[in-house]
């Protein structure tokens, strides 16, 4: 299918509000579940509303079915599962009423969506070794004109500070510096108004990557901590992963998500939780119980069997 290259998801976003915006959309249902991030490209372009999301996170077709022609709607598979059956029929049913579904795909980017989409968006610094990066897929009829080109000497600088802090972790030390300019490297990110490539550097440490191995480690990390967390009382992993899908993350269910993310930190294991409520959202019934869990590539099952046994003992003695 045809893409664009961006520096960011966030960017790819924006392409994607303007490009529904100059199709005559006239409106955007976005899930009820999503961080402020996400809000921001379509702020300034599109109205947009909230439909409701299933406690486990799942679009409900009932909810899609009130999504008429002349709107549009974004799918989230989110951390990497796959949608109910149910789902899938509700959303080729918009599409068959004229709704443009806009997928993002992020969490799952090594596996093509189960549904049918317009355009789909997947952010790839979230499990890519990249410093920029992301792919807005599918024909658009009125594309940005030009693109801007990121700072390659940036790029450089961070691929610098990146490997410095990993050799002082690894060492078992960090002066910190590193970490702060790592985040002003995502602060230039930010200000980058408007859509700009994916630099000539992450292009090409993609084309060296091999997915197959990728996607196959993950794919076997992913089984192996479900099937440990599923021994585990007080943890809850959420329904509906699939061995044809490679996830993002093995995103679970615990009774204190920051005190776990900060027990599991002090050894090393570093997981997101989510999300901050926007303030949109103020009045939303919101999931803050959540923590993924890495599965990342770099990782084998020594590492899965380590990650489960460190959130047990934590557990067994809060």
């Amino acid at each position: 299918m045809p893409h664009l290259t961006l520096a960011t998801g966030r960017q790819a976003l924006t392409v994607a509000a303007h490009e529904l915006n100059r199709r005559g959309t006239n409106k955007i249902f976005l899930p009820s579940y999503l961080c402020s991030s996400m809000l921001e490209p379509f702020e300034a372009v599109i109205d947009f509303t909230f439909y409701e999301m299933t406690w486990d996170l799942q679009p409900g077709p009932e909810e899609l079915s009130r999504i008429g022609a002349g709107e549009s709607v974004l799918i989230c598979d989110y951390f990497g599962r796959s949608v109910p059956s149910s789902t899938s029929l509700a959303i080729e049913e918009a599409r068959s009423r004229g709704v443009v579904v806009l997928s993002d795909t992020t969490h799952s980017p090594f596996t093509p969506p189960t549904w049918s989409f317009d355009l789909a968006i997947i952010s790839l610094r979230k499990t890519l070794p990249i410093h920029d990066g992301a792919i807005l897929v599918g024909a658009l009829a009125h594309p940005p004109p030009e693109f801007e080109a990121v700072d390659e000497s940036r790029i450089a600088a961070r691929e610098a500070m990146a490997a410095r802090k990993a050799s002082l972790v690894a060492a078992g030390t960090d002066s910190g510096d590193e970490a702060a300019g790592l985040r002003d490297f995502e602060n230039y990110l930010q200000t980058l108004d408007k859509p700009t490539a994916m630099s000539r550097k992450s292009r090409s440490i993609i084309d060296a990557l091999n997915f197959e191995i990728i996607a196959n480690r993950r794919r076997a990390n992913a089984d192996e901590l479900l099937n440990r967390v599923e021994q585990i009382n007080a943890v809850r992993a959420l329904p509906d992963y699939s061995r044809t899908i490679v996830p993002a993350f093995i995103t679970c269910q615990v009774s204190d998500a920051r005190t776990v993310q900060q027990a599991l930190s002090k050894q090393g294991i570093f997981c997101p939780v989510h999300w901050p409520r926007p303030d949109q959202l103020a009045a939303t019934p919101w999931r803050n119980d959540l923590i993924s869990l890495p599965i990342d590539h770099r990782y084998d099952r020594d590492d899965m069997v380590r990650i489960s046994s460190a959130l047990q003992h934590h557990l067994e003695d809060a």
